[in-house]
């Protein structure tokens, strides 16, 4: 399968200028750690405007939010290897069907860490002391993210 006319054509990976292969992997991702960085500080932010309980919850929410980060990060990272080798053994097709798969895995990871986030928090916040209305207001927070 050929690549959208409009779209023009990847860089070669085996042929093309190392720094400008570098640039155009770094600029992007770079830019995506800025986001999620900035995510993370306009939530402080105004979840520290709200009160102090909703910051706490906030706070706690964290490590389960960084565990479905890294569920995604590792699934990106190995897809990207993964459709890396296939494109420098030249065979685009391996690596569009890898896309594709990963893809797929990644809409089926998704859903059963949401299951799994909605199943398991409540005892996840329980085990890291929360409890009450502290632990309601987590609850929540975890259901809208």
């Amino acid at each position: 399968m050929r690549p959208h006319p409009s779209r023009g054509h990847p860089p070669d990976l085996l042929t093309a200028p190392v720094p400008g292969l570098i640039r155009a992997i770094a600029i992007p991702a770079s830019v995506g750690f800025f986001f999620q960085t900035m995510y993370n500080v306009v939530d402080t932010f105004f979840t520290g405007g709200i009160s102090t309980q909703a910051l706490a919850a906030l706070s706690m929410s964290f490590p389960l939010y960084f565990i479905i980060s890294a569920a995604a990060s590792g699934l990106a990272t190995g897809a990207t290897a993964l459709m890396g080798q296939a494109l420098g053994r030249k065979e685009r097709e391996h690596a569009q069907t890898l896309a594709v798969q990963s893809l797929s895995l990644a809409v089926l990871a998704g859903l059963v860490l949401a299951v799994l986030g909605h199943l398991l928090s409540e005892p996840a916040f329980a085990a890291m002391g929360a409890r009450g209305e502290e632990q309601q207001t987590e609850l929540a927070y975890m259901l809208a993210i």
